[in-house]
């Protein structure tokens, strides 16, 4: 988890610099955003585990971030789809998914690495 946040963290940094350029402030047309995120765990859990992320998030774009929930990537993937979800955090397969639904439409801005400096999922064939 420590190497999710760290990612996320410098995807946000990356973000909030695009703030500072001569760029139109994209602020005026987002005043808030929708992170959306799914868990094999509680609705509780998992909003303890993302809201000092999403804190972090207003702190760096200052906007408002609001944390959406869902029990499985197709209802993130839905809401990104309709536009109710504009950030996201999915696996391979969720990205592959969206990536599917949006016909293309879809940016990552950051990788999960592991300590070891690995990227990825690990797989076997059989």
């Amino acid at each position: 988890m420590k190497t999710l946040i760290r990612s996320l963290a410098a995807a946000a940094l990356g973000l909030a610099a695009l703030t500072s350029t001569a760029v139109a402030d994209w602020r005026t047309e987002y005043p808030k955003i929708t992170f959306g995120v799914t868990s094999g765990e509680n609705a509780k859990d998992t909003r303890a585990r993302w809201t000092p992320f999403v804190a972090y998030l207003e702190e760096q774009l200052g906007i408002e971030v609001e944390l959406r929930q869902a029990s499985d990537y197709a209802g993130i993937i839905e809401a990104m789809g309709a536009g109710r979800v504009e950030m996201a955090w999915y696996g391979g397969a969720g990205y592959a998914a969206a990536w599917d639904v949006m016909k293309g439409n879809i940016e990552p801005i950051a990788m999960d690495v592991s300590a070891k400096g690995k990227m990825g999922y690990p797989s076997v064939r059989v």
